[in-house]
């Protein structure tokens, strides 16, 4: 693999060159073809950028803004990491967890509160540790009586803090929702029942309710009985017209700055909505990572001024985490004016990030960033991805900018130019 990074660094300049070139080309003519759309849209839009996280970061289970305004972020080893920029940079945090900082524990799922003070789920066990640093393990009776295999904790698997400080979450059984006093394990309320229907994805509290995404569509419950409220028709028809997968990971719902609204982010973009109105659309997901089937969605938090973070998670030589940042912007179109696509053989960080940057720096484009052999364990073979890709190049639909990692340059050169 080492020498196949080496030759596709090598021929890195070539594809600079040809990058340039075509993105050149393209803008010219997209924008003969788009200029009255481009006129009629000139309201800018919402960009991303990519934000370079500390290598050792990993996945982040919970991300929260404190009370002074740092972000805080914990990750799988409990390591705790701040921004005090807003999310432009990040940095170990000089204040951490000392149970957890030893980096001996895998945490299953984790809570930040606003406060400074968290909720852990550990294997079969459960720990608070309040603002103050004061530790306190809990038992809470999930009653696993559907045990669903060795991998399926006992523990909590996702769960947020509530407004009155207390822990909405479920575990391995998706089936049902627990209200549980962080501070002692009490169960106080359960939402549905073990072997029952729907399952429950994820879900937010606003305005008294829980409002969940379930495998049936959005419902709402009562935060102080768990009662089922009436359906909301808005939230209702936004689910019928869309096509969600029963993943959590495709849909994640967070809190606005705005009181009785929230954030819904799904493949198709991210929209805005204030209870008993209507859905907006802020962000178009085409246009974005949010789109890219390679990624499903982790932590996700609105600041001040309409910007977001997002963090994905993917598979890109092992698990990785990315940020990306959005941020609205008057002077780019509302609508990109051309696309490009980018192909790679084999998914390289180094590549994504340069094609992110690309991105960012270019917002009129759309691109495509195209993997032949997405994973280690694919199971298509190298030879079938070069097929597919001379097939598209001999009929003049092949990818823009090609990074060949190993392939025979010559006969690309002479495909493409002769």
């Amino acid at each position: 693999m080492k020498q196949k990074r080496k030759r596709l660094w090598g021929f890195g300049v070539c594809v600079l060159v040809v990058f340039l070139f075509v993105t050149a080309c393209t803008s010219d003519e997209v924008s003969e073809d788009n200029d009255d759309q481009r006129t009629a849209w000139a309201d800018g839009r919402f960009v991303e950028t990519e934000v370079i996280l500390p290598e050792e970061m990993g996945i982040i289970l919970s991300l929260i803004q404190l009370e002074d305004g740092t972000l805080r972020g914990i990750n799988q080893l409990g390591l705790l990491y701040d921004s005090v920029d807003g999310g432009f940079t990040w940095s170990l945090s000089e204040f951490q967890f000392d149970f957890l900082s030893t980096g001996e524990h895998l945490l299953w799922a984790a809570a930040l509160n606003q406060d400074g003070s968290g909720f852990f789920a550990l294997e079969k066990e459960h720990l608070y540790i309040d603002s103050q640093g004061n530790e306190t393990w809990v038992e809470i009776d999930l009653n696993p009586t559907l045990w669903l295999g060795e991998n399926v904790p006992y523990t909590m698997v996702l769960m947020t803090f509530t407004s009155n400080n207390k822990i909405l979450g479920r575990g391995g059984n998706a089936e049902i929702l627990y209200l549980v006093e962080p501070s002692t394990g009490e169960i106080i309320m359960n939402i549905g029942e073990l072997g029952g229907w729907p399952m429950f994805m994820d879900w937010i509290e606003v305005d008294g309710q829980i409002v969940t995404f379930t495998s049936d569509g959005f419902e709402s419950y009562d935060l102080e009985s768990g009662g089922l409220l009436e359906a909301d028709r808005t939230l209702a028809e936004f689910y019928r017209q869309r096509e969600f997968r029963v993943d959590g990971a495709h849909l994640r719902l967070f809190p606005a700055k705005e009181e009785s609204t929230f954030y819904m982010v799904t493949r198709s973009g991210l929209y805005k909505y204030t209870m008993g109105g209507e859905i907006e659309q802020m962000i178009d997901g085409a246009f974005n990572h949010m789109g890219n089937i390679i990624y499903r969605f982790g932590e996700v938090i609105a600041l001040e001024d309409n910007r977001f973070l997002v963090f994905y998670e993917g598979f890109e030589e092992g698990r990785v985490t990315r940020l990306m940042e959005y941020t609205f912007r008057t002077d780019v179109d509302t609508f990109p004016t051309g696309e490009m696509t980018v192909f790679t053989l084999f998914s390289d960080p180094r590549i994504n990030q340069g094609v992110s940057a690309f991105q960012s720096q270019n917002p009129h484009l759309i691109i495509h960033h195209e993997v032949g052999i997405p994973s280690g364990d694919s199971p298509i073979t190298v030879s079938d991805v070069i097929n597919t890709l001379n097939t598209q190049m001999l009929a003049g639909s092949g990818p823009d900018v090609l990074f060949l990692d190993g392939m025979n340059v010559d006969a690309y050169i002479e495909m493409v130019f002769y």
